[in-house]
């Protein structure tokens, strides 16, 4: 699944928005990552962080881009892609 991350407690979470609350904050038993914004209206990136401590994700910060989803015309994010592709690649050992 991809998505961009909601922090449906945050100032700029539209009030109409329903079903994303709790976020969980559970370590997660599968490989993950956070692709982050440092302008994304709807998620902070304390928060998103603080999400991905929680989760043991893996953190990319990758600018201002707004909220991260189909609407954000980024279109076929070929790095974005790259990034979801990777978390089913085995482990690698060194």
């Amino acid at each position: 699944m991809a998505g961009a991350l909601p922090d449906s407690t945050g100032p700029g979470f539209p009030t109409t928005a329903t079903g994303f609350t709790p976020v969980p904050l559970k370590r997660f038993a599968f490989p993950s990552v956070v692709v982050a914004s440092s302008d994304d209206p709807y998620c902070s990136l304390p928060f998103a962080q603080n999400c991905v401590n929680a989760w043991g994700s893996r953190w990319i910060e990758v600018g201002a881009l707004g909220h991260i989803n189909a609407d954000s015309g980024l279109g076929d994010w070929e790095e974005g892609g790259g990034w979801l592709m990777s978390l089913a690649e085995p482990a690698r050992s060194s």
